[in-house]
């Protein structure tokens, strides 16, 4: 009950702030869990969501970490800063993690930059490399809770359920809110644990029902279960909050053919594909 109050006071709070936009993090069921941005990320607004705005550096560690440079080493640092920057604004991830890395080899306790070249990482596919580096700055700011998050959605895509649920759980600790709880419930998902998936996505439904993401999800697990009425109402409702997410349309229309489908004979039964939503 308590967790359930301070969920529901973390939307208000989100709801005041302007940004009532809560669709999943996770574009599409059918597509990586982890996407590009729409705009370089020194632009986006401050989420808990992959990309996001670097966070406050943890000043009292970070000084133990600091070394006096040369102006020759600040003016070399400058350049690749603005070269990484640049790089980034026009998509050329590659370079861009060229002249981060060259930057970090000399000043590596730069908490924004560390968390940058993460970001472009996880554009490049290189989950592993953005974990080490987010483990890096979790341990340098414990209470960057993005950092978490992203962690958390990182094991998940390398397939390492404990670390998953744990760094997630520790950023819900930090900053209790629907999106990252629902992220966890991606990860119960995907590591076949549905009963826990379905508690959290009726929770996070509970809280904000207006979260489409989380009605399309628990759609499909009814889905997978052949709960073919519990599967239309979910996606249904989905439907209605985001008709411009072509993928909810898609398997509502495919809810009436399962169910066909599933009263034939087992000799011409259709095979139900559905998608890996986490």
């Amino acid at each position: 009950m308590i967790m359930k109050l301070m969920l529901i006071l973390s939307v208000i709070l989100y709801m005041v702030s302007g940004n009532n936009n809560l669709c999943s993090a996770q574009e599409a069921k059918s597509e990586p869990a982890i996407t590009e941005p729409a705009q370089p990320l020194e632009d986006k607004s401050e989420s808990e969501t992959i990309g996001s705005k670097p966070a406050v550096e943890d000043k009292s560690k970070a000084e133990q970490h600091r070394v006096k440079l040369t102006q020759d080493q600040l003016k070399q640092l400058d350049y690749y800063k603005k070269q990484a920057l640049n790089a980034l604004k026009k998509g050329e991830y590659p370079y861009c993690a060229a002249m981060f890395e060259k930057y970090i080899a000399v000043k590596n306790d730069d908490f924004k930059v560390n968390e940058y070249l993460s970001q472009v990482y996880i554009f490049m596919k290189k989950y592993p490399e953005a974990a080490q580096i987010l483990k890096k700055l979790t341990e340098l700011n414990p209470k960057y809770a993005a950092g978490y998050v992203n962690l958390g959605r990182l094991y998940r895509e390398l397939g390492l359920f404990d670390e998953s649920v744990a760094s997630l759980k520790k950023a819900l600790e930090l900053r209790n809110n629907v999106e990252t709880l629902f992220q966890l419930g991606l990860t119960y998902e995907r590591f076949n644990k549905p009963d826990k998936a379905r508690s959290i996505y009726e929770e996070v439904i509970y809280v904000l029902p207006v979260h489409a993401e989380a009605h399309f999800s628990l759609g499909l697990l009814y889905l997978r279960e052949k709960n073919y009425d519990k599967a239309k109402r979910e996606i249904s409702r989905a439907v209605e909050l985001n008709p411009d997410r072509a993928i909810y349309q898609t398997y509502l229309n495919k809810v009436d053919k399962y169910k066909e489908s599933d009263n034939k004979t087992p000799q011409v039964k259709d095979k139900m594909i559905v998608p890996d939503n986490s």
